[in-house]
């Protein structure tokens, strides 16, 4: 990738026209899977903060490629995932999880279920009500939908006992 494209790729992920900043999300998306060290570059490029932004996009398609980047981002590195909850990803993609859009509600619980890979990252979900919704997605009838949103809730105690606490109104769930 030429030295001078990164940055303009960024810059398209700012863009309010729903057209650019979908687009420039694929690229981003395409970047990162390609390798490890383009993956740091996108980062260190400033690419994260946008992404997170398109989240709240009016643009259904750029808040899904933009939850799937979310999760691709941290596969590899931890500190990636400490980042992206710091930035404010974690309210945003809670939300998503009660839209009518079955595939941008994967790719937030897939997202989340990275993120929540990270102990710190599952207490940030928990207080910022993120449980519930997840454990109301297993009871779709869309396969990879409950699969995701077992991925965020699986190995998760402290998540789990903390909804079991304080929203859950003293029930036990396990």
């Amino acid at each position: 990738m030429k030295a001078n494209a990164l940055p303009t790729v960024v810059l398209m992920l700012r863009s309010e026209d729903a057209a650019i900043h979908y687009e420039a999300v694929g690229v981003t998306e395409n970047l990162v899977h390609s390798s490890p060290n383009i993956k740091k570059e996108v980062l260190l490029a400033g690419a994260l903060q946008p992404v997170i932004g398109l989240l709240s996009s009016y643009c259904l398609e750029s808040q899904r490629e933009a939850a799937l980047l979310l999760g691709q981002f941290p596969a590899t590195d931890s500190d990636c995932k400490v980042h992206i909850v710091q930035r404010g990803a974690v309210p945003p993609l809670i939300e998503i999880l009660q839209c009518p859009d079955s595939r941008l509600r994967e790719m937030s619980a897939f997202a989340l279920g990275r993120l929540a890979q990270d102990t710190h990252n599952q207490v940030g979900i928990a207080h910022s009500a993120g449980i519930l919704p997840l454990i109301k997605l297993l009871d779709s009838k869309n396969g990879s939908l409950q699969h995701n949103a077992l991925y965020g809730l699986a190995d998760n105690e402290s998540m789990l006992g903390s909804w079991n606490k304080n929203a859950g109104g003293g029930k036990n769930i396990g």
